[in-house]
């Protein structure tokens, strides 16, 4: 890998931890996932995590700093996968969003970057932006080999004996550079492309159903759930018959919308399900949400099974959330441990 390369590899791995950083805290400060239990930390961790390891870089590259970034970068693209994929710990991402485009990007970018800088990478040719203040000062205190007291063993004493060696290495590194890098792209770019699909594959493996709304017995009794069975629950901050009060970000995201399909007028609804009690209001994105009793509905992204429960009471986001009884009535009883 030609030296111009291997340093513009770094400063673009840096930036891409910034970009990192900066994402992460706008979705840990301003889309709520602060609230999300564990992930919230994870997100802090990595929010401080990025910051840290680009300033490192930027004033003293080491090798070994950027793999552990690398791999940081890494390990962050694979449990955003997983939580589209599936649950992790309790928390299941439903698609990609906005700032979630941007984390995929940035870190593949940033994990090919800076891997390959840790392996065929150089502290010695790159000294970072200490490592250029430190040389400027001993420059300036008689690093010149003109200088009275320079030392005859400096940079430019002894750069032409080693400029053949040198060059014969920045061969053999291209050479290797060559064979080794296109399995690292693919692998990353891979892994993107599973991101990607796991989205579309997570959206379209839900059962369809012929119902909007349905009821089953559950732990807690007959409540009101989606048609394919799956437990609704209504969120004690809302505004009863006039909006949502968790419009987007991690909210959303740990508690999806119940939202409508087709008009209401066409809408079909399983037994015991009070068509009177049905209704709808709109969300900020524009689409319509279903609302039983005037409460907007919602369900838990934790819950995959139909009669799961592990929503019911849960504090969450500055308000409570509770099932509903077929009647509109709230269930407020704890699910039983056994």
């Amino acid at each position: 890998m030609p030296r111009n390369t291997r340093h513009a590899a770094l400063w673009v791995g840096i930036a891409m931890l910034v970009v990192i950083a900066v994402d992460h805290l706008n979705l840990y400060a301003r889309e709520q996932y602060d609230a999300i239990p564990t992930v919230g930390w994870m997100f802090l961790a990595l929010v401080i995590s990025s910051f840290l390891l680009a300033i490192l870089l930027a004033l003293y590259p080491l090798r070994l700093v950027a793999l552990a970034s690398g791999l940081m970068c890494l390990g962050a693209l694979g449990a955003y996968i997983y939580a589209v994929e599936s649950v992790l710990f309790g928390f299941h991402e439903p698609g990609i969003s906005y700032s979630g485009g941007i984390a995929i990007a940035s870190e593949v970018i940033g994990a090919t970057t800076l891997l390959a800088w840790s392996v065929w990478g150089s502290t010695a040719e790159h000294s970072g932006l200490l490592g250029r203040y430190l040389g400027a000062g001993r420059t300036g205190r008689g690093g010149s080999p003109d200088a009275p007291g320079a030392s005859p063993y400096t940079p430019a004493a002894t750069s032409a004996v080693s400029d053949h060696g040198q060059s014969h290495a920045a061969t053999s590194q291209d050479k290797a550079s060559r064979l080794t890098i296109t399995p690292l792209a693919v692998i990353v770019l891979a892994a993107c492309l599973l991101a990607a699909c796991g989205s579309s594959s997570s959206a379209s493996s839900s059962a369809s159903s012929p119902y909007a709304l349905s009821t089953r017995k559950t732990k807690v009794g007959t409540i009101v759930t989606t048609g394919s069975g799956l437990s609704v629950f209504m969120f004690t901050r809302d505004q009863r018959g006039v909006r949502s009060n968790c419009p987007h970000g991690a909210c959303t995201a740990l508690w999806p919308p119940v939202l409508t399909k087709k008009p209401l007028s066409e809408s079909r609804f399983g037994p015991g399900i009070q068509r009177s009690l049905v209704g709808e209001v709109r969300r900020p994105s524009g689409s319509e949400e279903l609302t039983y009793n005037g409460w907007p509905l919602y369900h838990y992204a934790t819950d995959t099974a139909p009669g799961d429960l592990a929503g019911q009471n849960l504090d969450q986001f500055d308000g409570i959330w509770h099932v509903m009884r077929p009647s509109g009535a709230i269930v407020k009883t704890a699910v039983p441990a056994v």
